[in-house]
């Protein structure tokens, strides 16, 4: 799984990016959604500014549409 979708909110962009993990993480999770700031549709670094991880594949779709909508909505606590 190797999902993106880049967002503007506000003047800034952001990449939420969903990924497969290779090794498994953290007691079996295997799947990470982390969003970087981004440029158009290049990340500009790599400094994430969000991370949550799931066990399946299929929460891991459901977290990455959710992490997408709260952060257009501007309901997401980014770190700084």
């Amino acid at each position: 799984m190797d999902l993106k979708t880049y967002v503007t909110v506000g003047d800034n962009q952001y990449c939420v990016s969903t990924v497969s993990l290779i090794i498994e993480h953290y007691g079996g999770t295997w799947f990470e959604t982390m969003i970087f700031p981004s440029d158009g549709f290049k990340i500009t670094e790599f400094t994430n500014k969000f991370c949550d991880r799931y066990v399946t594949e299929a929460e891991a779709h459901a977290g990455h549409s959710k992490t997408v909508s709260l952060l257009e909505e501007g309901k997401l606590e980014l770190y700084e």
